[in-house]
């Protein structure tokens, strides 16, 4: 399982939600996209990540409604996500793929995993990157930080797409039957018709 906080220890504490953390930025981000494209357009980029941030909560507390070990707790203005030993926090990440957080003596504390409400927990920022268009999610990773800014280690989530089945298709022989001709024969009250035709 590897030492508390290490890589190898956070993998096997969220190895059973990898598939959940990937769920809910896309299932946040088609939210957001649903909204009027007229009313979205007065929205600066700092808007944008706080309505996407606020869609990212709310459906992490619907998947990990009612699962083990798992609690959401506010304080100082932040909401962090208590799973299995692991404290998330829930960030868009820019550019560079980093959380943009401001540099102070709290958030240093923090990103060290300082908690003084939640003593020897360890803080994984769980960050998403949209594309360009704001339509789909470039990636999700679980970042761990030693210090502000200075990353120790991170993990991918990679979202695994289904392989293509390639159906047996039929052999020919096997779909060929004798065809029957069908010829259409007219009944007597449709002798006009006939007449018709023939003229």
């Amino acid at each position: 399982m590897g030492l508390v906080g290490s890589q190898d220890w956070v993998v096997s504490k969220l190895r059973g939600s990898k598939d959940l953390l990937w769920k809910i930025p896309v299932a946040a981000l088609a939210t957001y996209n649903s909204i009027e494209p007229s009313l979205r357009l007065p929205l600066n980029t700092r808007a944008i990540a706080s309505a996407l941030n606020c869609y990212v909560l709310d459906e992490a507390r619907r998947l990990f409604d009612g699962v083990r070990n798992s609690k959401f707790i506010e304080t100082n203005g932040t909401t962090y996500h208590l799973l299995d030993g692991c404290v998330l926090w829930y960030k868009q990440l820019g550019p560079d793929g980093m959380p943009s957080n401001y540099p102070t003596e709290t958030a240093d504390s923090m990103m060290q995993g300082n908690f003084p409400f939640m003593p020897q927990r360890v803080l994984l920022v769980v960050g998403f990157q949209l594309d360009a268009t704001l339509q789909g999610i470039k990636s999700v990773v679980i970042q761990r930080f030693n210090a502000a800014r200075r990353l120790q280690f991170y993990i991918e989530l990679e979202q695994v797409l289904a392989k293509p089945r390639v159906l047996k298709m039929p052999t020919i022989a096997a779909t060929v039957k004798a065809k029957t001709r069908v010829k259409i024969k007219r009944g007597p009250e449709q002798k006009e018709l006939l007449a018709q035709e023939n003229v």
